[in-house]
């Protein structure tokens, strides 16, 4: 069938019966039906062809209205394979970013530790101070590594990383957790090693200062 005109009438494949013929009318099925192979109605109409003959087509005397409307898919001179649907194209999505915001938080995660160690031992000069506060100081920075590993599996998740590294390597600090994230960023990317690289030397820098401890020590200070 071509895209602007409808096929000839005649009879063709009955869309909804097998072995039987349905007389198509030029713009609609109708209800008149026959088995294959039976002999021709006695109407005849004479339709001129696209070589200028005259073509003589049996057709049904009194045609009448047929409610059925069938698709594009079953008028006469569709293709069989025009209601196979295409095969799925498979698109190999690779995401472009992976330093997040987040990921720069946990970066500068040594310098929040002591920022917090700094504080607990401040507040521990006053004896007014609430218990709940220098608590709170030492602590600050196992929050701060909770909140921004969470945010940053968010963040990856929105970008298209489907694999993530798993919030576990957490318990490890934020450097555990940064390198096991740049394992799994660059298998993707082939990126995701600075915020590692930045702790790394954040905490070679201070610990060669003699100014980062462990802040559960301050806890055991504190405490005991």
């Amino acid at each position: 069938m071509s895209e602007h005109h409808s096929p000839a009438p005649g009879w063709y494949d009955d869309p909804e019966r097998a072995l039987h013929l349905r007389w198509w009318d030029g713009a609609k099925w109708t209800t008149h039906t026959r088995a294959k192979q039976v002999a021709a109605e006695p109407v005849a109409a004479t339709l001129p062809t696209t070589t200028g003959s005259t073509a003589t087509i049996a057709e049904p005397t009194a045609a009448m209205p047929y409610g059925f409307s069938a698709p594009y898919s079953w008028s006469p001179s569709a293709p069989t394979s025009a209601s196979v649907p295409p095969a799925p194209t498979v698109v190999d999505y690779a995401p472009e970013r992976s330093l997040t915001g987040a990921s720069w938080a946990l970066a500068c995660t040594p310098l929040v530790t002591v920022l917090a160690q700094a504080a607990a031992v401040l507040l521990t000069g006053f004896e007014s101070t609430p218990f709940i506060w220098i608590v709170g100081a030492a602590v600050l920075p196992i929050l701060w590594i909770i909140i921004w590993v969470r945010r940053d599996r968010i963040t990856l998740y929105e970008w298209g990383h489907v694999r993530r590294a798993h919030w576990g390597w957490a318990f490890l600090g934020a450097l555990g957790y940064l390198f096991a994230r740049a394992i799994v960023v660059r298998r993707t990317t082939r990126a995701g090693w600075w915020p590692l690289l930045v702790n790394l030397g954040l905490t070679a820098v201070l610990v060669n200062v003699g100014l980062f401890t462990p802040a559960l020590g301050v806890l055991r200070t504190i405490v005991f």
